[in-house]
């Protein structure tokens, strides 16, 4: 009966997590139309630690709320673990990737993330002690494969990148910004699994990797952003745009990606996120009016 019950749990576990990637999959993707928007007439610094500092309140105000009746005890190397996964996931990622979206269009920061998966599993391999089954290779190759095929449909410039023999040579900036901030992603997944392990939860981890990052992010922004009474002067759209990345892209994206690679681990969340460029497409062609081929969706599929 106990191990009934246990399996049931671990079951219902699983179910959790994999609704929760399929609600990032959808908010990560929109993210990408949105963040096109924000950078239009504002920098890259600005935009990033707006977006972090919003949503690191938020969290803040969550997770003490949760845990007003415990006494929080966080050693000095998990610290610097959430440390780590603030740079990378916080401070590195964002910049990359809005720095991206200033250079190349918004479907082509989404589809160059789709080295993302094959590298969380690589990386998990070697310092996570991941196996991964012949079948599990199979399913990430087939999953690789559905992607480029929708890369080469939607934007065959840079579909045709990953079939090139001059892969390097032929990348612009943008692309290898946008490839850079995808490595920046595996390396945070792999981290905040690695906190898992150490027995943090996934709105600890969340939540003062987001505050790491929020404090790194005021550095650029003080150095490089807008002047703060320029942001008096924005638009209601522009605060539309951000409420939507501080809050469901990041503030619920993230905690519910933590949650995933919690409850599912590295392999099974990583292949997952191909599902985003394929949603940041979808959502182009639904709300933008995008053209869509039926190649994209036989490979989406």
């Amino acid at each position: 009966m106990i191990k009934s019950r246990t399996g049931q749990s671990a079951n219902q576990s699983k179910l959790r997590g994999y609704l929760k990637l399929l609600g990032v999959i959808f908010v990560w993707g929109g993210v990408y139309h949105v963040a096109k928007y924000l950078v239009l007439d504002t920098d890259v610094y600005t935009v990033a630690f707006i977006r972090f500092l919003s949503a690191s309140i938020v969290l803040l105000v969550l997770y003490f709320k949760q845990h007003k009746d415990d006494t929080i005890v966080i050693t000095r190397n998990q610290w610097v673990l959430l440390f780590f996964v603030g740079v990378f996931g916080i401070f590195f990622y964002n910049l990359l990737f809005f720095t991206a979206e200033t250079l190349i269009s918004a479907n082509s920061v989404a589809i160059l993330y789709a080295i993302t998966p094959c590298i969380i599993v690589l990386l998990g391999a070697v310092f996570l002690k991941n196996r991964i089954s012949v079948l599990g290779y199979m399913g990430i190759l087939v999953a690789l494969f559905g992607t480029v095929g929708v890369i080469s449909f939607s934007e065959p410039n840079c579909g045709g990148k990953f079939l090139s023999l001059n892969l390097l040579h032929d990348l612009s900036l943008g692309q290898v910004i946008a490839l850079l901030a995808s490595l920046s992603m595996a390396i945070y997944s792999i981290l905040n699994r690695k906190a898992a392990q150490m027995n943090l939860d996934p709105l600890c981890i969340t939540t003062f990797s987001m505050v790491f990052g929020a404090c790194c992010l005021f550095i650029t922004f003080i150095l490089f952003g807008e002047p703060v009474h320029n942001l008096l002067h924005k638009p209601w759209t522009f605060w539309l745009a951000m409420f939507y990345t501080s809050i469901f892209a990041t503030v619920i994206g993230y905690k519910w990606y933590s949650d995933a690679l919690h409850d599912l681990g590295v392999g099974q969340t990583a292949v997952f996120l191909n599902g985003v460029p394929l949603s940041a497409i979808l959502i182009g062609v639904v709300l933008l009016g995008q053209p869509l081929s039926i190649g994209m969706v036989i490979f989406g599929i």
